[in-house]
């Protein structure tokens, strides 16, 4: 609803530029009452020829004012793909990796994930917030987790060769048996 009212507000806004614009055809007359000329310029906007511009306005209010429920529901489905990959227990899922990097696009924290024996080679994590993650005996070979908090994250076992780990924060982190080799 909101939407539409924006789509006919900027068409009637429109309507008057054109009008004040251009003279050629005049609406009101000097005889109309300010209520009759504004319900007169409302009517003029409603005519055929603006149907297809008020189908726009209303189409392009509707997707922005939907915004942030699609994004709500993106990070909704992000995090089931994680939930279900950790609890089926399957090391390997593209899916997964994808979910997680989308949830770090949207600036989520990820604080707590709970991904052990996960396969995450090359997986795009920086500047991520994985404070407290249990990435123990993680497969994040070649991953990028430039500028990423892993404060506290269990990192025991995992393989972190040619990892980019410029800037992350690995305050209390556990890298015992870590594999930190760069070639």
């Amino acid at each position: 609803m909101v939407a539409l009212i924006i789509a006919y507000l900027a068409l009637l806004a429109l309507s008057l530029l054109q009008q004040t614009t251009t003279q050629t055809e005049q609406v009101c007359s000097s005889k109309d009452s300010v209520l009759s000329c504004w319900a007169k310029r409302l009517l003029f906007v409603c005519t055929v020829d603006n149907v297809e511009g008020f189908a726009l306005l209303f189409g392009a209010s509707f997707y922005i004012l939907e915004s942030p429920e699609r994004k709500q529901k993106i990070i909704y489905e992000a995090w089931q793909i994680v939930d279900n990959a950790a609890g089926s227990g399957v090391p390997t899922s593209p899916a997964r990796v994808i979910a997680l990097q989308d949830l770090n696009n949207y600036g989520v924290s990820m604080r707590g994930l709970d991904a052990p024996n996960a396969d995450l080679i090359e997986i795009d994590l920086g500047n991520a917030k994985l404070h407290e993650a249990t990435l123990n005996d993680a497969e994040l070979t070649g991953a990028n987790l430039t500028g990423a908090d892993l404060t506290k994250a269990n990192l025991t076992g995992a393989n972190l060769r040619v990892a980019k780990l410029a800037k992350a924060l690995l305050i209390r982190a556990n890298l015992s048996n870590t594999d930190l080799n760069i070639a």
